[in-house]
């Protein structure tokens, strides 16, 4: 199932700018949206970046809305350059994804303030993040490859 780009809006947060926001339900499982490959291609993470292989993050990918959380609500797939549901989504939830799914290492950590019993506090990337930890969350095959070579 694939979301209508009238299920999302964009709205903005005090402290953290701006999130994409599901306006009706979301499936589990659904294809919510597609990523463009727009944007330039770096070989070290920005502050606005996505890390998309091993060695190359596209900075500013065009509706980039996604915020951090411990307990996401979307995977970010790297390969096939998708946002898919991995719960239900109720209206009104912000769209958040794990940042050490996609980032080895973030431009610049940051506290965590996503209020999950689980949060981790410090996100840094995941380099930095328990390998019992990341055991926990869907990875990208670039997080895998990097986790297995331990640079």
């Amino acid at each position: 199932m694939t979301v209508e780009s009238s299920s999302l809006a964009l709205c903005v947060h005090p402290g953290y700018g701006k999130a994409l926001r599901a306006q009706r339900a979301i499936p589990n499982g659904s294809l919510v949206y597609s990523l463009e490959r727009a944007g330039a291609r770096l070989s070290a993470p920005t502050v606005s970046s996505l890390q998309v292989g091993v060695d190359e993050h596209l900075d500013d990918p065009t509706g980039w809305y996604l915020n951090h959380s411990c307990e996401p609500n979307v995977f970010v797939d790297t390969t096939e350059f998708t946002v898919v549901a991995v719960r239900d989504i109720q209206p009104g939830e912000d769209l958040q994804y794990f940042y050490p799914a996609t980032e080895w290492d973030l431009a610049e950590p940051f506290a965590c303030a996503c209020g999950s019993r689980n949060c981790l506090g410090l996100i840094a990337g995941a380099r930095e993040t328990d390998p019992a930890v990341l055991d926990r969350y869907r990875l990208n095959e670039h997080i895998q490859l990097l986790r297995g070579s331990k640079l």
